[in-house]
């Protein structure tokens, strides 16, 4: 992690940058050589030819090609087990193989971007395994491993779903022909000429027998199903088929009557005397077992047949049943936390596990050649509510009703089959997903042909990627190019309009969406880090919280460019008052313009709660001025200390320490808050008119948000009347930023350990009091903005909402704090972390005064 950071840090340092490129015949010559390699690695038969097939037999699990196949991580000794079912998903801003429009095949009911369905951010991840890399889904690596092979789904409507994102997937780049339909299109087969492969799918409800009860003449959708009987509709398909990918479940979960050597055994959701009531899990578990034992003992299926069995797809209807208005409305995954390990689905899941397990040690002892894998998506799936058609499916026949069974095309189903190409690789003998040249199916004296391809392709990558490296940084960094600053004042131009019929863009109403770029500095980059802040020099190893961006429902938020802020504040002075999430901020900001022009170091008080930063090339001034509530207060002494951090707070009367600072700033922003959620006395004319957080008789407990509305308006009113500060003051006041700690109060074991960010749905904003906070803060400022004295001028930075959504960007334990050794800091922010939003908001804002 370090040296990749350092690596980051050293090409995007500006000094660095200037170094390298005054030096553009070194690169021009780098750049040539480069190309010449690739070329002649393309188009030479013979470059790679030294004894590449002896090299290849030394050992079949060491120095394997490196192709789009799976690594894992190694650690020092041992390489680590790779299970690519243990993972989270990450944001992926690639985008899906295919689309709705380039899928030949796509079934109007899964085509979600077709019926309506206008957010895209389901497609915008990737299944991460904890210990390596699935690598995408490759159809020019699929095709030739199955080439002259025939391979079945064998399952319901899901199985076809998947059938149906493969053929999305190979259609990319292969020819199909639709070879036959039954009546019911229930029964299909697909052939690719190219490669003589055939892919079908084979309809099942049960994977056993079962038939439907009439009643009065009519079908009812209820079923007696036979556990030890195959359903030989599949079954009498399986001679000539080389792989099987096999699933069932959904038709379970209604009224069934189960039955074994013809007697009665059980139900499924009946409430009879005398019948067992067995629930689906225990009868899927069966009725899979009954399928692998016929599967094992078919003699005439092909001797090295290869079945996957697919595990349970969960479904995700809330509110309701499917029939009982039941929807799937959510559009970001879940995070680990928030999948029920001990429910139904994940005890179906492991039955089925259990059964593959089983028929793999009874197939090995008896050395027969057919294999069993697990196609185990139960996990990744159970953290996707947000992948199924929802109303977005077109059904005429059940109008009104909500999909939340199967998934949209393209979506997240399409990792089932990049699950399902690293099992094939493992088959045809393979180390946790490298093929060996001897088992891939080509011609001898194609091998050092597709090998040279592959090294030759990957060395012109590299050139695209140093040559787009090389002018995209010119271009950002280069101080004689306008080019940026242009781009980023059209967008904040763009934020401006507001007329002409265009949607007015409210900034702070929005959501966090995936981002892969890195922030424009790392926690080596930034010269003014400080090490409470500094979360992945102290420990914390995961990065995803980095990775997301905020986006304004209506419009674009452009991220903080340092030469326009630079440039756009040329002169001015700005400093950020409140307390230390204030200076968080402040920490952030000088982080990100840092990356443009290195701030001096101009003053630091004895405490260091005052600083200032001065930028000499824009010759723009930076501060932080510290208070703890904006009003005047003094900490209580009680036998003689005052280290009991009680407070008497005096709601009529300025804290001179930051007031008298303001004569001569250009831009304020205020903030204060946590140092009011402690046991603190409240004073007005020099009279006690109440307290916070404490028990005594004939003292009223007014509570935080009456104090704090107060304090804004003592402070704001001061601002407002201030005869010395410049007439064109702007100050903004800064909502407040949420803390998460869970489990716990900041002193009694509270952490904050998430590692992605909640949806909308999973944050109560209605009666929540830290939203209340927030809306009497805006109310105070509306009421303040209305009235201003002539020149100044008052605004809102409505951070609020967005932080209530990130958990994940607190230090956490990682903050490196000698005095407060074992407690979790969940109040402030990472740097780099989401706290960079803030200044990309600060900047949007302030633009609009310039």
């Amino acid at each position: 992690m370090n040296s990749r950071l350092k690596m980051s840090s050293s090409v995007f340092t500006l000094e660095n940058f200037h170094h390298y490129i005054k030096k553009p015949k070194l690169l021009l010559w780098i750049l040539g050589l480069t190309s010449i390699l690739s070329i002649l690695t393309i188009y030479s038969p013979n470059l790679l030819e030294v004894n590449i097939q002896n090299f290849f037999k030394v050992n079949p699990h060491k120095d394997l090609p490196e192709g789009n196949l799976i690594k894992p991580q190694k650690e020092e000794n041992h390489e680590k087990k790779c299970d690519l079912f243990k993972g989270h998903w990450i944001p992926d801003l690639n985008g899906p193989l295919y689309t709705n429009t380039s899928c030949p095949t796509l079934p109007q009911s899964k085509n979600c971007g077709k019926n309506g369905r206008s957010d895209v951010d389901y497609l915008k991840w990737r299944w991460k395994p904890n210990e390596c890399e699935l690598p995408r889904f490759d159809p020019n690596t699929f095709l030739p491993i199955v080439r002259g092979k025939k391979l079945a789904f064998i399952g319901d409507s899901v199985a076809r779903n998947q059938m149906e994102s493969l053929l999305c997937l190979l259609s990319q780049v292969g020819t199909l022909v639709d070879v036959y339909k039954d009546s019911e299109d229930r029964f299909r087969t697909f052939y690719f000429p190219n490669y003589n492969f055939t892919l079908m799918v084979i309809w099942t409800k049960f994977l056993v027998a079962g038939e439907e009860r009439v009643i009065n003449g009519s079908n009812s959708g209820v079923y007696d199903i036979y556990l030890d009987k195959i359903d030989n509709t599949w079954f009498q398909k399986l001679p000539g088929l080389d792989y099987i990918i096999m699933s069932d479940a959904h038709w379970f979960y209604r009224k069934c009557y189960l039955y074994e050597s013809e007697k009665l055994i059980g139900c499924i959701y009946c409430d009879e005397p005398n019948v067992t009531n067995i629930g689906p899990a225990l009868a899927i578990g069966r009725a899979f077992n009954t399928a692998l034992k016929f599967i094992s003992r078919c003699q005439n299926c092909n001797e090295g047949l290869f079945t996957l069995i697919r595990t349970f797809s969960p479904a995700h209807f809330e509110n309701g049943s499917w029939n009982g208005g039941g929807n799937c409305n959510r559009t970001s995954p879940f995070s680990e936390e928030q999948i029920d390990y001990g429910g139904s689905e994940w005890e179906l899941r492991s039955n089925q596990v259990q059964v593959v397990e089983r028929i793999k040690r009874k197939e090995e002892k008896k050395g027969n050649k057919k294999r069993y894998e697990t196609l185990d998506v139960t996990r990744a799936m159970m953290m996707r509510p947000d992948g199924h058609p929802g109303s977005h499916w077109d059904n005429q026949y059940m109008k009104g009703y909500n999909d939340c069974v199967h998934w949209c095309l393209p979506g997240p189903i399409d990792v089932w089959n990049e699950f399902v190409i690293a099992l094939l690789q493992m088959k045809i003998g393979s180390f946790f997903g490298f093929a060996t040249f001897e088992n891939l199916p080509y011609h001898t004296n194609k091998k050092v042909r597709s090998n040279s391809l592959y090294v030759g392709t990957l060395l012109f990558v590299f050139w695209i990627i140093g040559a787009t490296s090389f002018f995209t940084v010119f271009i950002r960094y280069s101080p004689n190019s306008s080019d940026d600053i242009n781009k980023y004042s059209s967008a904040i131009a763009n934020l401006k309009k507001e007329n002409g019929g265009e949607k007015k863009c409210d900034l702070f109403k929005g959501r966090w969406i995936p981002d892969l770029r890195l922030s424009i500095y790392t926690n080596l980059s930034c010269p003014t880090i400080p090490d409470s802040r500094n979360c992945q020099k102290f420990g914390r190893k995961d990065v995803d919280y980095m990775n997301w961006r905020w986006k304004p429902n209506e419009c674009e938020l452009p991220r903080l460019n340092p030469m326009t802020f630079l440039s756009s504040f040329h002169g001015k002075k700005l400093a950020f008052i409140g307390d230390s999430i204030a200076r968080n901020q402040m920490e952030s900001l000088l982080c990100l313009l840092s990356q443009g022009e290195t701030p001096k170091y101009i003053h630091k008080d004895s405490e260091d709660r005052f600083r200032t930063f001065y930028f000499p090339s824009n010759n723009f001034t930076l501060m932080v001025c510290w208070t703890k509530f904006l009003a005047f207060a003094e900490e209580k002494e009680i036998n003689g200390s005052t280290r009991d951090g009680v407070f008497d707070i005096h709601l009529d009367r300025i804290d001179n320490n930051w007031a008298q600072t303001l004569h001569d700033l250009d831009y304020a922003i205020i903030s204060v808050s946590h140092w009011y959620f402690r046991k603190n006395y409240l004073y007005e004319g020099g009279q006690l008119i109440g307290c916070i957080y404490c028990d005594e008789p004939n003292v009223p407990n007014l509570g935080v948000s009456f104090a704090i509305e107060k304090a804004f308006r003592l402070g704001l009113r001061y601002v407002n009347d201030c005869k010395e500060c410049n007439r064109g003051l702007v100050t903004l006041l800064r909502t407040y930023s949420p803390s998460h700690f869970e489990h716990g109060s900041w002193n009694g074991g509270g952490k904050c350990n998430r590692t992605s960010p909640y949806t909308e749905e999973q944050v109560n904003f209605a009666g929540n009091s830290e939203w209340e906070l927030r809306n009497i803060q805006v109310k105070v400022l509306e009421s303040t903005k209305n009235k201003p004295e002539v020149g100044k001028r008052f605004e809102i930075l409505d951070i609020t909402k967005a932080m209530m959504l990130r958990p994940d960007g607190h230090p956490g334990l990682h903050w490196n704090n000698q005095y407060m050794k074992g407690h979790n800091d969940c109040t402030h922010w990472c740097l780099p972390g989401p706290i960079d939003v803030w200044n990309d908001l600060l900047m949007a804002v302030l633009l609009k005064f310039c």
